[in-house]
C-alpha cells in the first residue's frame, strides 16, 4: 500500500487492499482530496472500486494499459449510466 496526497489528488501506488478503504473514505470524508490518481497502481481491491463509485469521486489517471484499467473504465461508464 502506498497512499500520498499531492494537493487535491490522492495518489495511490502498488497493491492497494482492503484495509486501505477505510484510509481513503475518511480522508474523502474530510475533503483532503477531490481526484484520485491511479497510475501507480498494480492492484486495487473491490471495495476501493466501490468508493470510487458510490461517491463519484473523478479518477485523475488511469493505471498502464491492463486488465485493470479496462475493469475502472467500465465500472465508472456503468455508474455514470444510471
Amino acid at each position: 500500500m502506498s497512499i500520498q496526497r499531492r494537493g487535491k489528488v490522492l495518489k495511490l501506488n502498488g497493491v492497494i487492499g482492503v484495509e486501505d478503504a477505510e484510509i481513503i473514505y475518511a480522508q474523502f470524508e474530510q475533503q483532503l482530496f477531490n481526484k484520485i490518481d491511479l497510475s501507480g497502481c498494480e492492484h486495487l481491491h473491490s471495495a476501493i472500486l466501490q468508493l470510487i463509485v458510490a461517491f463519484k469521486i473523478p479518477i485523475h489517471k488511469y493505471p498502464p494499459a491492463s486488465t485493470l484499467t479496462e475493469w475502472l473504465r467500465s465500472s465508472v461508464l456503468l455508474s455514470q449510466s444510471h
